[in-house]
């Protein structure tokens, strides 16, 4: 099968172990999550023939690789099935009932609502039932949509009383809640709450401070429409800026450019290379020149709001730098998949979110033709 591909161009090369492991999760989180069980009978049968020809002790490597495969296939089955249990656990045991909890506050940001214009992220640390004494430790998050916060920051810890949580049966819906690592979003009109502690410092504070006076006081030098393109584009920041967002959107999608609005890889390029051309006036060699860059882009990330697209570009320009600060043979392809899989492992249910298709799939997509028509030039 490989042969007919590579005689069509499709598969330049051969195909990696990388490759072979990233599709193994992939399938692995798909089957399982549309529960089609009955699939796992072939990996399961090819499993035995690898064991018997481990018994037999023919073809070594390659057995230890497809059963490393195949060990990844129910990898990624597992970790989709975990995500699931722990959204539906939640819910199994919170519903019917009013409840009180204790959380700190890992997120404030100011939204576009007319009534609801705080929205808090809160990781609970501990919920008992309204009518019981017994406190319980939970480990989920959960963003609630106030009118008002006066007092709180980030990494306050509060409590808040008599909080019902209603599950949604939208599945998209519970796609983006567990995506976002949340389980519940919650709209609180008439919001109060009990402030425990603040710890002295924080980082996280003193990162969401710094970012949030950034983007007010450039929101306050900027012209308005200047400041909407700007803060979408380069900070992420589209809450406050929905309204002013309208007419770009549509002069963009009449040419069919609306996707040069979307924060990707593209002005994560455009900003590295003003940088390199700023530091390449200075003469600074040239690993601390790819150093330098490597800190302030990730201090760029951490002063503003991430999206999917953002993420991918930011994890493979970083293994990217790694490549050249040690040295290490660069391959496109190969970073694209160890940026795949590290996301899935670590967040599987993204897979089905159609940002992270479009993204990592256009973005395979033109890596692969690239290496496609430089092999075939180098043939001619």
């Amino acid at each position: 099968m490989q042969n007919i591909f590579t005689q069509l161009g499709f598969i330049p090369i051969k195909i990696h172990f990388f490759q072979k492991l990233t599709f193994s999760l992939i399938l692995g989180i798909i089957c399982f999550y549309h529960n089609f069980y009955f699939l796992i009978i072939l990996p399961l049968l090819y499993l035995c023939l690898i064991f018997h020809s481990l018994w037999k002790k023919t073809e070594n490597n390659k057995n230890v690789e497809n059963f490393l495969i195949i060990l990844i296939f129910f990898i990624g089955g597992l970790l989709i099935n975990r995500q699931k249990n722990n959204f539906n656990k939640f819910y199994h045991e919170t519903k019917n009932n009013s409840f009180d909890l204790i959380g700190s506050v890992i997120d404030k940001s100011r939204i576009e609502h007319l009534n609801l214009k705080n929205c808090l992220t809160l990781k609970i640390e501990k919920i008992k039932n309204k009518n019981s004494t017994e406190w319980k430790y939970c480990d989920q998050s959960i963003t609630i949509y106030v009118n008002k916060a006066t007092g709180l920051t980030v990494d306050d810890v509060i409590k808040v009383n008599d909080v019902q949580f209603k599950c949604n049966e939208n599945e998209d819906f519970q796609n983006y809640l567990m995506k976002e690592n949340l389980v519940a979003s919650l709209f609180l009109y008439n919001f109060s709450f009990k402030k425990y502690y603040r710890p002295f410092f924080s980082i996280r504070r003193f990162i969401h401070r710094t970012k949030n006076n950034l983007f007010y006081k450039l929101k306050d030098k900027m012209n308005p429409e200047t400041f909407a393109l700007f803060s979408s584009i380069f900070l992420g920041n589209k809450n406050l800026i929905k309204e002013l967002m309208h007419e770009p959107k549509d002069k963009f999608q009449i040419w069919g450019l609306s996707h040069y609005l979307a924060r990707a890889g593209l002005h994560l390029t455009i900003i590295i290379a003003i940088w390199h051309a700023l530091m390449s006036l200075f003469r600074f060699s040239f690993k601390i020149m790819h150093f330098a860059t490597f800190i302030l882009i990730l201090i760029y990330h951490f002063l503003t709001w991430p999206s999917i697209p953002f993420v991918r570009s930011l994890f493979m320009f970083i293994l990217y730098k790694i490549c050249i600060l040690f040295d290490l043979q660069i391959n496109a392809l190969h970073l694209l998949n160890i940026t795949i899989f590290t996301i899935l492992f670590f967040n599987p249910i993204q897979l089905f979110s159609l940002d992270f298709q479009l993204s990592f799939g256009i973005t395979y997509g033109l890596i692969w033709l690239s290496y496609a028509t430089l092999r075939n030039k180098l043939q001619k």
